[in-house]
């Protein structure tokens, strides 16, 4: 699973206003639809946060995974928003299920892994290691 999170979304309706924001939050949803596979599935938690889920994948796959989605959104072209204030970044926390783990955990965990991610100087994704709890 990875849980991603628009960097410094406030900014960008403090900058550009919401309906701007609105925008980036479509190109951005649409930009991960088109990273993922048929068989993954894109959600929108709320505000600036997205979800994917990613069955039948290993750790690396989803690292890989991660960073095309993390430089596919760096790349978008958003009009009215990045002709002016710039590019839009990501940051991504990875969290792969383990065996009987519930949904929560499986949150929690990539939450925890996006916040490292947010510390360590965000536009980035990072891997959820059970010592990082």
């Amino acid at each position: 699973m990875l849980m991603l999170d628009v960097d410094h979304f406030k900014s960008v309706n403090d900058r550009a206003g919401h309906a701007i924001g609105d925008k980036v939050l479509i190109a951005i949803a649409s930009t991960l639809n088109n990273c993922v596979r048929e068989t993954d599935s894109v959600c929108r938690l709320g505000g600036e946060e997205f979800a994917v889920i990613l069955p039948n994948i290993d750790k690396d796959g989803a690292e890989v995974t991660a960073e095309k989605i993390r430089t596919a959104i760096e790349r978008t072209d958003i009009p009215e928003y990045t002709d002016i204030y710039g590019q839009v970044t990501t940051s991504i926390g990875i969290a792969k299920a383990e065996e009987n783990e519930t949904i929560d955990t499986v949150l929690t965990n990539a939450d925890k892994a996006l916040y490292l991610a947010k510390e360590s100087g965000r536009n980035k994704s990072v891997l959820f290691i059970p010592q990082d709890s």
